[in-house]
């Protein structure tokens, strides 16, 4: 998707405020869908994990992935292509939220740090999202 930081921003606020969108619609975007069981996102079609090693919080929604970190609900949304990464978390309960669009790949060495700086533990499986390559917080 292409789109702007200011776009972007309102629809991720009005996301996790309600803005515009009726409770059930709100609930169906944001509610776990299906258990995230590999250990990282890419490559595709990795195994899944032992049900013991597996997060048991980990779920992808309906456009975005869905956990529950210590500040309660969370959801983000990260990506990057060749020259370009961003990163979205939002808390529910707090309804705040952090979105970053850099326009180099290799700031997402420094997502994990600049969320927890901002938001405080949220518990983003940066791990499952990045791999070996995770910002640690």
């Amino acid at each position: 998707m292409n789109t702007t930081i200011s776009d972007l921003a309102k629809f991720a606020a009005a996301l996790v405020r309600g803005d515009g969108l009726s409770a059930a619609s709100r609930a169906e975007m944001t509610k776990p869908s299906l258990h995230i069981t590999t250990a990282h996102q890419f490559p595709l079609f990795l195994p899944d994990l032992p049900v013991s090693e597996q997060r048991k919080d980990l779920f992808a929604g309906l456009g975005e992935v869905v956990f529950d970190g210590p500040q309660g609900h969370c959801f983000f949304k990260g990506g990057h292509d060749g020259q370009t990464a961003n990163t979205l978390v939002c808390i529910e309960a707090s309804q705040r939220c952090v979105l970053v669009l850099s326009n180099d790949v290799r700031s997402e060495a420094a997502f994990a740090k600049l969320v927890a700086f901002i938001l405080g533990d949220t518990g983003v499986p940066y791990d499952w999202e990045y791999g070996d390559h995770a910002g640690k917080s």
